[in-house]
């Protein structure tokens, strides 16, 4: 396996060539689109894993120095509970993906401590 990123530019093309733009994606996940763009150059966790999981990969295939051997995130991870989700009426299936990449990184922060 790789120690080096993919290129930011490399990874907007895996999103182009699946039909979607960065716009796109945060309008499609309810993710504010400066975060998603932020996770192609810095570690920030929610932008990682909402392109890992459009991209069906996890985060640490496309960022592999941001994680360790395990797939854990070596960054501070990103407060969940500070992304505010979309209404649950306006689409269902975005609240559901919220709510996993929530308990992930809820998860997350529980092991770390």
């Amino acid at each position: 396996m790789r120690n080096e990123p993919l290129h930011p530019e490399d990874i907007k093309c895996a999103i182009y060539k699946r039909g979607q733009t960065l716009e796109g994606l945060a309008r499609l996940t309810g993710v504010n689109s400066v975060n998603i763009r932020k996770a192609l150059r810095a570690p920030l966790f929610i932008g990682e894993q909402v392109i890992a999981q459009f991209l069906n990969v996890h985060p640490k295939e496309l960022w592999p120095n941001r994680y360790d051997k395990d797939g854990n995130p070596l960054h501070p991870l990103y407060r969940p509970f500070a992304v505010r989700p979309p209404p649950i009426d306006e689409n269902q299936s975005r609240h559901i993906f919220l709510c996993e990449i929530y308990s992930a990184a809820w998860k997350a922060k529980e092991r770390s401590m």
